[in-house]
């Protein structure tokens, strides 16, 4: 059999499904450990919309880590030591903490718990999200290492990693919560946990043995590098989405209920805005965002003026839309600067 064919170990038709797949079992296990984790230290610190907002504060900052540690990686390490460090060493080491157990050791409920809770999440589930925080552009940056039709754009795996995340988050108050007893869940999560690594390590193996050298940072053409002031409006652009996120969601569960049902639906509308934006064919253009912007500003504001009466369904519409809207013109506005760095 030819060597090369044999070092893919899968058909390379195969290749786009096991990178596709792996993301999207390794962004579902992401944000379902979210509600889970919530769950879990619901009974000692009660349901304030402060509990929500520091577990999400924490996935957030975890994934931000997560991303800087596979850009590093990604820069100082070759292509197989890449493999190495986070399939033989990371991995192993994050799968030490399960199945995970949040609740154990928190403080009393009549504690302020932001600071014990985030010391708690890191030290127990601080591993095992990080590690899964750094898959989706470890696997995407050895994806284009591959002699693939589509490795020079690997934007559109984006897609497939947040339909997983919105499939997970909505699965879970709906399918699992209903079904399993807490327990159960972590034990499945860590199950699925067990899955993906698998599928990190098989893509790893297929991107370990290509013949193809790995791609240069940027060719003798290229576009110079972007200035300081490109790289702050990018950050901007993601800063945008990311806060408007976390204040949407305390003040529908302030204002409306603090319901765990309700902290999904802010979160599921983030996601469902990268799905749309970094779908191979956008279906939502950008100028349509553009030209709805004013018309769900300018009503949201207007329900601000003191004395007015306006029914709460409609203030929380107008909330979610705004949160919608501006996050999809903030993500297509990053995504059309970041894609033309690439072509």
């Amino acid at each position: 059999m030819d060597a090369s064919r044999t070092a893919w170990i899968i058909l390379p038709r195969a290749v786009l499904p096991l990178f596709a797949v792996t993301l999207f079992i390794s962004a579902g296990l992401m944000f379902l450990v979210e509600p889970m984790v919530a769950k879990m230290v619901l009974p000692q610190l009660g349901g304030s919309p402060a509990v929500w907002t520091t577990c999400l504060v924490f996935f957030q900052a975890t994934l931000l880590l997560g991303y800087a540690y596979a850009h590093a990686l990604s820069r100082v390490a070759p292509r197989r030591a890449q493999i190495l460090i986070h399939v033989a060493v990371l991995l192993p080491l994050a799968a030490l903490s399960l199945p995970l157990n949040i609740s154990a050791n928190l403080p009393p409920q009549g504690a302020w718990p932001v600071l014990s809770l985030l010391v708690r999440l890191t030290l127990v589930a601080g591993p095992v999200v990080f590690a899964i925080s750094a898959t989706a552009p470890l696997l995407q940056s050895w994806f284009c290492d591959l002699d693939h039709e589509t490795a020079g754009d690997p934007y559109f795996l984006y897609a497939s990693s947040n339909a997983g995340s919105l499939l997970a988050l909505l699965s879970y108050p709906f399918l699992l919560e209903p079904a399993l007893p807490l327990d159960q869940r972590a034990t499945l999560w860590s199950w699925d946990f067990g899955i993906l690594a698998t599928g990190i390590a098989l893509s790893g193996r297929v991107t370990f043995f290509s013949t193809r050298p790995a791609m240069v940072i940027a060719p003798p053409d290229a576009a110079a590098p972007p200035q300081w002031r490109q790289r702050l409006g990018w950050t901007v652009l993601a800063l945008v989405p990311s806060s408007l996120l976390l204040g949407v969601t305390s003040y529908i569960t302030t204002d409306v209920a603090s319901a765990p049902l309700l902290w999904v639906v802010p979160l599921a509308i983030y996601l469902l805005t990268f799905i749309l934006v970094f779908a191979r064919r956008p279906t939502l253009p950008h100028a349509a965002m553009v030209r709805l912007m004013p018309f769900v500003l300018i009503p949201l504001v207007l329900t601000m003026t003191p004395g007015l009466q306006v029914p709460l369904s409609l203030v929380l519409i107008l909330h979610l839309g705004c949160l919608f809207v501006v996050a999809m013109f903030a993500t297509a506005n990053w995504r059309g600067g970041a894609h033309l760095r690439n072509d």
